[in-house]
This record gives C-alpha cells, sequence and structure tokens, in this order.
C-alpha cells in the first residue's frame, strides 16, 4: 500500500502526523541491519521481516512519540516501503539525536555515524556523549572481542554444518553466555572426532605394498610434545569446571579446598595455607612458594606474558603476586630423609603424546 493512500485509509496511520510517518520510515531504515540480525537464518534478507525485535520497537515508540501498540501495525503497513527505501547518505540532525537520546542504551546506533566515528577518530563526532559514557561501544580492538568472535564464529560453524541454529542467553554476563555451548560442542568433538581426524592426501600420507602383498599406509603427525589443558578439578577424575580458575576444586568437591594438600594426608589445613600443622608437609608447602617465588621463575612467567600478550606500550607490566599462576610445566615432588629434612626434586613435564594415562601415576600424584 503507497504510504499516503496508507496515511488516508489506514486506521491506525491516518491517525499519526505526516512527520511522524515519514521519521518512523527514516529510523526504520537505519535500522535493517539490527532488525536482520534477530531474525531466523532462513529469512531472506531481500524480504522486510514480519516481525521486528523489542528493542526496534521500544525506539521507534519513544523517537517518533508512536504508541507502542501501534509501532507492529506500523510496520506491517510499512515494511515494504521501509525496505526499499535507500539508507540515506546524509544523517538528519534530529534521527541522530534520536539515536543518542532513545537507541544508544538499547544498543542501537547510526552506522554511518558509527563507521565516521571508527575511521576517522572521536573528534568527527559532535556530541560529547562518548566521553560522558553514555556510549556503550569502545572503538579500540579488544583481546575480548577477538576472543568472542573466535568463539562465535567457531560454534555458529558447528551449528551451520549441523542444520542446526545456536542459541544464547540474552541475559547475564558475557563471559558466561556461550559457556554452555562450547561445552556442548566439546561433548560433540569428543564424540565425534575433530573436523580434520579423517582428512588424507598424497602430501601427508604415503602408501605401498609390502613384500608380502599387504597393502600399507604411512601418516605424518606433528607434535610438539606440549601438554595443553585448563585448569580443573584436583579430585580425580573429576570433570565439573571450576567456578573459579583460582580454585582447585569444583562445587561438589569445594570442602577438599580445606584438607591438607599433601597427597595422603586427610588433616585439616591451618587457615590461610593450604596443609595441615604437620611441621613436613608445611615445610613443603614453603619449598613449594619460595621456587615459586624465586627471581628466575619470574623472570620466565613475565617474558612468556610479555610476548603473548604485546601491546603498544612500550612499559613492561611488572609481576603480580596476585595474579593467576601459569600452568606449571615442571612436576614437583618431596621427600623427608632421616634427619626430617624435607627436600624438593624438580622434574620437567614429559608432556603428552597421546599415551593413555596411567591411572595408578595419576592418582599417586600430589593434590596441589
Amino acid at each position: 500500500m503507497p504510504v499516503f493512500t496508507a496515511l488516508q485509509t489506514h486506521p491506525v496511520l491516518s491517525t499519526l502526523s505526516l512527520p511522524q510517518v515519514l521519521q518512523f520510515l527514516w529510523l526504520s531504515s537505519y535500522l535493517k541491519e539490527d532488525i536482520l540480525l534477530c531474525q531466523p537464518v532462513n529469512i531472506s534478507v531481500d524480504c522486510a521481516p514480519d516481525i521486528l525485535p523489542l528493542s526496534v520497537t521500544s525506539f521507534l515508540s519513544d523517537a517518533t512519540s508512536i504508541p507502542l501498540s501501534h509501532i507492529d501495525t506500523c510496520w506491517s503497513a510499512l515494511k515494504d516501503d521501509v525496505w526499499l527505501y535507500p539508507m540515506p547518505a546524509e544523517v538528519h540532525q534530529e534521527d541522530e539525536q534520536a539515536f543518542v537520546d532513545h537507541g544508544w542504551a538499547r544498543g542501537l546506533c547510526d552506522y554511518h555515524r558509527f563507521l565516521q566515528q571508527i575511521v576517522l577518530g572521536p573528534t568527527t563526532w559532535p556530541y560529547s556523549n562518548i566521553s560522558a559514557g553514555r556510549w556503550q561501544f569502545g572503538t579500540l580492538l579488544t583481546t575480548d572481542h577477538v576472543w568472542d568472535s573466535f568463539i562465535i564464529l567457531t560454534l555458529l560453524d558447528l551449528h551451520k554444518r549441523n542444520n542446526t541454529c545456536l542459541q544464547v542467553p540474552h541475559t547475564g554476563d558475557q563471559k558466561d553466555r556461550f559457556t554452555a555451548a562450547m561445552a556442548e560442542r566439546n561433548l560433540y568433538v569428543i564424540q565425534y572426532g575433530q573436523d580434520g581426524a579423517d582428512h588424507f592426501c598424497k602430501k601427508c600420507m604415503r602408501t605401498w605394498e609390502d613384500t608380502d602383498g599387504t597393502m600399507r599406509k604411512c601418516q605424518v603427525i606433528v607434535s610438539d610434545g606440549i601438554n595443553m589443558g585448563i585448569p580443573c578439578c584436583g579430585s580425580f577424575r573429576c570433570t565439573d569446571p571450576l567456578t573459579n580458575n583460582r580454585h582447585r576444586f569444583c562445587t561438589e568437591h569445594f570442602w577438599l579446598h580445606g584438607v591438607c594438600a599433601v597427597d595422603g594426608c586427610d588433616n585439616l589445613v591451618v587457615p590461610g595455607t593450604k596443609t595441615c600443622t604437620l611441621q613436613a608437609h608445611s615445610e613443603m608447602e614453603r619449598l613449594h612458594n619460595e621456587c615459586g617465588k624465586a627471581a628466575f621463575t619470574l623472570k620466565d612467567r613475565l617474558q612468556k606474558h610479555w610476548t603473548t600478550h604485546r601491546t603498544n606500550n612500550a612499559t613492561v607490566p611488572e609481576a603480580s603476586a596476585d595474579a593467576e599462576e601459569d600452568i606449571e610445566d615442571d612436576i614437583e615432588t618431596f621427600e623427608v630423609d632421616e634427619t626430617g629434612q624435607v627436600r624438593m626434586h624438580m622434574e620437567k613435564h614429559p608432556g603428552s603424546i597421546g599415551v593413555v594415562d596411567d591411572p595408578d601415576e595419576c592418582a599417586g600424584r600430589r593434590k596441589q
């Protein structure tokens, strides 16, 4: 239905003023990307969707002073005109202000001005709202953006191949929104293997006929011997996640934080430590802490941090005592001699090349 015809005959549009309808058209045309973002993947981008996201409907209502109950009706009548309406090359100042006043808090913005802000810098923005803290998005690429993008793309790729839809909560902290989806994908990999596990070609696999006529193959496996893992519960074979990487046990086994960390000792710990009142056990903890605070150890950890988190700032950050410790590469064992003196032995972690763990060896590892 043409716009001017709808203004005269439509029961809702006929009650609105011409400036309200025009502003509805303009603002809606700016938000095509936001409207498409919340639609199912099978919706064509060439046709206007039937349903608007709640953030868009509430924004249009506040910006145009059209009652919220009328927004969906206006959209049904004008959506085809909105979709054919080209995005304006210049943004009207009143529309710009509408995004500042009503859109930013909902995560909606004028993409022309947003991209100009990123490319040309903050001096091109005519308002002081960014410095005042009203703009919820930053213009600098951070490691959080890269990490989120990696996770989202990985999850989307999995669901695309399985012809399923990725669903995550719309509430809660960003760091927790993809936890369940990541666990689901990890379980999928455990059950079905990595994507490239079945790959073979003439470059990575050689086939030949043995002297007895048997066909054999040889595939190249590249491994650096590094055992890569994540912080996990110290209870043997427990797969429950940690609520905090600083913890040693999951929620179910959290009470074990109150038990001496020395393997085989069930005594309660001294408050503020990880060991009990036995002198030998407290000496083991002291030696462990002294080794962790050694100058060469801190220097090595700081060098690793500086190598993997290099920034434009030329100042090397100082090591913090509160920072989370790296996953230890060395294996520590303790021995009490005849005189009662505790000695600590260090050996390099052998790494992992796919050898199945020895249950007896795993059970004998110390808890700390």
